[in-house]
């Protein structure tokens, strides 16, 4: 507090200082009077005794040769496998939690059966060479890349991608089997670098196109992938890419039912053993939906409607059946759609 002096300390000497008489009360006194108080009581609290110091019991000191209850390295404790480098027991939801306990390693035959069963080793050859065309026409001009057609330089990768581990998984003797892994993690990682139309993007889709020349005559690709292992069947493609390819497929088996050449049989058969196989891994427990009833319901309603067309259209039955069942087939491929596109 600062006090105000005055030189003016009466009325009459107000008046001698030339002012007005002042009607405001002296301060000092009070001010004064806190301060004495203020002293006094800082006193008392200086003079209370200080407080003991509280009584602890010494810390424990081990003998120098005591084992230590912490492993210098603990890896080599460890048992099993790792949670992320296989086929789990089951179960699981989408998201990191089935990564650890829900997923299935990308090296895996489907689910209680094998994967000649769904598609033939020269469906997945075919589909190779026809994805080549396709990443080739994105990656010819940056500009058009750029302007949108890094979309489908990245589906075609991700198909690819999916291809070539299902080649490097096939029970069968499929074309590029030793370079199938190497493959599918090359195109995987180029999947996700697709994701838009930037410069790197643009290099690597090129990089990859390069690589798939040489690999479909007979050359050994120059790109080197630095993931870990096969991973999970929903890491290698995504379900986005994978709806693009089964919406491509439908539009080709409208077009080609009734086969009315021997070519379009072909065509319909590749198709067919396509859809089987996506419909079959779309249901797998690291892909989104998998334990929804009504989505198992139409991605297996859909597999199996592929596989019966495609027994009507190897046994010949008759024209109505192969057309029944792809009806089918392509119902439960847009109920599907409408719910979890």
């Amino acid at each position: 507090m600062v006090l105000r002096e005055s030189r003016c300390l009466s009325r009459a000497s107000t008046r001698e200082c030339g002012g007005a008489p002042s009607r405001r009360p002296a301060l000092w006194p009070w001010g004064l009077a806190l301060l004495v108080g203020m002293g006094v009581e800082n006193g008392r609290i200086a003079a209370l005794p200080a407080a003991a110091p509280r009584s602890r019991a010494a810390p424990p000191v081990p003998p120098p040769d005591a084992p230590t209850p912490f492993f210098a390295d603990a890896f080599p404790a460890l048992e099993g496998p790792h949670p992320l480098a296989g086929p789990p027991p089951g179960g699981g939801q989408q998201g990191a939690v089935s990564r650890a306990i829900g997923g299935a390693a990308a090296d895996q035959p489907p689910q209680g059966g094998r994967w000649s069963a769904l598609i033939s080793a020269d469906t997945l050859v075919d589909e190779v060479k026809s994805q080549r065309k396709v990443l080739l026409a994105a990656v010819a001009s940056a500009t058009e890349f750029k302007g949108g057609r890094f979309a489908e330089a990245q589906n075609a990768c991700s198909v690819l991608a999916l291809m070539f581990a299902l080649i490097a998984a096939h029970d069968g003797e499929a074309r590029w089997q030793d370079q199938a892994a190497s493959a599918r993690d090359l195109f995987t990682q180029a999947a996700t670098s697709c994701a838009g139309g930037t410069d790197e993007a643009f290099a690597v889709a090129r990089a990859r196109a390069a690589d798939l020349e040489k690999l479909v005559n007979g050359v050994d690709p120059d790109g080197q992938s630095d993931r870990p292992g096969a991973g999970l069947w929903s890491d290698v493609a995504s379900r986005s890419a994978l709806m693009t390819r089964l919406e491509a497929a439908a539009g080709l088996l409208a077009a080609a039912t009734p086969p009315e050449s021997l070519s379009q049989r072909e065509q319909l058969r590749h198709e067919l053993e396509i859809v089987a196989a996506i419909g079959e891994l779309i249901q797998w427990p690291d892909f989104a939906d998998h334990d929804e009833d009504r989505y198992r319901r139409h991605a297996g309603g859909m597999r199996d409607a592929a596989l019966r067309a495609r027994t009507e259209l190897e046994e010949k039955t008759s024209p109505e059946g192969l057309q029944s069942a792809v009806g089918a087939l392509r119902k439960s491929c847009d109920s599907c759609h409408a719910e979890y596109r």
